[in-house]
């Protein structure tokens, strides 16, 4: 990207926002892929989650169909739980760059971990058919204060998706337990009375069963 670090770091202010102020998990993932796309200027980003296999939930592409982002770079990143930079992808048989990276004839890539406090939640990856390695190696800076932001920002989603998941098995657990308290109350409610109601006793207690 050609634009100067001030612009840079204002850039990635408004993109730090934007990703803190998403709740939704989905719409996170998104949110992030396209902030990485716009702060770094690559040709594709692709963020994932997961430590020990990572696996693609989001992806972003300047020309369409993102394909797959190469597997071994993303090891390598969470893994060694550090921002992984690579060039000359083509050349390069330590990386097995998956297919997509051929086939789509990208120069550069870098992957940076999202670890929020010992955990790693998984990786933004980024790559390039023009980029040097040195234009990552100077975007680095800017996509790991976008990683640190988004790391919290998942682990804040995953904490509301888990709180909502809570809250929505507790109302079922209330709801089916509605009928069964009720029909409880009128059985003590009749037996207080002489002489009880029969009819309404053999109600509540089919109700109970």
């Amino acid at each position: 990207s050609g634009d100067s670090v001030d612009e840079r770091l204002d850039r990635l202010l408004e993109l730090a926002v934007l990703v803190s102020r998403e709740r939704d998990l989905d719409k996170l993932m998104g949110t992030i892929a396209e902030s990485a796309l716009a702060l770094l200027g690559c040709d594709r980003s692709f963020v994932l989650l997961g430590e020990h296999e990572p696996e693609v939930v989001a992806a972003r592409s300047q020309d369409g169909d993102a394909g797959a982002p190469s597997m071994s770079i993303v090891h390598r990143c969470v893994t060694g739980r550090r921002e992984v930079i690579a060039a000359d992808l083509g050349e390069r048989g330590d990386l097995r760059a998956a297919q997509s990276v051929l086939a789509l004839d990208l120069r550069s890539a870098m992957c940076v971990p999202l670890i929020e406090g010992e955990h790693v939640l998984g990786a933004i990856y980024v790559d390039s058919r023009l980029a040097r390695e040195q234009d990552l190696v100077e975007g680095a800076r800017f996509l790991r204060a976008l990683a640190s932001h988004a790391a919290v920002a998942v682990a804040n989603a995953h904490h509301i998706q888990e709180v909502a998941g809570r809250a929505q098995r507790a109302a079922e657990v209330a709801h089916d337990l509605r009928g069964p308290v009720s029909s409880i109350m009128t059985i003590t409610k009749e037996l207080q009375r002489f002489p009880p109601d029969r009819d309404r006793l053999r109600e509540a207690l089919n109700d109970v069963e």
